[in-house]
């Protein structure tokens, strides 16, 4: 049962950071400062590093803790 809620809030967590990496893009062409891109490139570069955490976090959370077979 914990298991299946640490899995929703990380699926709610990479959705948020999937909604925030799709508005980063616009904002970086309104952008005029190369100053505020490089920012704004930055911060989809930690939220899509964020992101292959979070799922490699989920992966391994599915797997079981100990072999079967070692268990007995």
């Amino acid at each position: 049962m914990n298991a299946d809620r640490s899995r929703k809030a990380i699926e709610k967590e990479l959705a948020e950071i999937e909604r925030k990496v799709k508005q980063l893009p616009d904002r970086i062409v309104e952008a005029g400062s190369p100053a505020v891109i490089s920012a704004y490139e930055v911060r989809i570069a930690d939220l899509e590093s964020t992101k292959l955490f979070l799922r490699d976090k989920m992966a391994r959370a599915a797997q079981p803790k100990r072999d079967f077979d070692k268990s007995l």
